[in-house]
């Protein structure tokens, strides 16, 4: 059976991975807490259903217990069943601010239903 890798080629190899790990390491982009990440923000929690309804309420009642926790403003902003939804889907900027409160039975049956006017997937 022939060796791929002499003897003599280890030590070298080990301190190259060791050098490529160190450094390869060391400059690793710094990820954000999510104390950091929120800290002074607006967070915009989408109520995807009517004002006044269970969905609602739960955002309403949760929303000061997420500001207290990830220290940023949380706005609830009610919408229509499908318009909060879409709305996320495909308006909302992609930057973890905003949240969409729904009822999974609406998303699911609006989905598999193929209701008129839904965008998301």
């Amino acid at each position: 059976m022939r060796r791929c890798i002499s003897r003599a080629m280890v030590p070298a190899i080990a301190l190259s991975l060791s050098l490529w790990l160190a450094l390869g390491c060391s400059q690793a982009p710094k990820v954000a807490s999510p104390e950091e990440f929120y800290r002074g923000s607006t967070v915009d929690l989408i109520v995807s259903s009517g004002a006044g309804s269970s969905t609602d309420l739960l955002a309403r009642a949760f929303a000061p217990y997420l500001a207290k926790e990830i220290g940023a403003t949380v706005k609830v902003e009610d919408m229509g069943p499908d318009e909060g939804l879409n709305y996320v889907y495909a308006q909302a900027k992609r930057d973890g601010l905003t949240i969409v409160v729904n009822s999974s039975n609406a998303t699911l049956s609006n989905d598999i239903l193929k209701a008129p006017g839904v965008q998301y997937e």
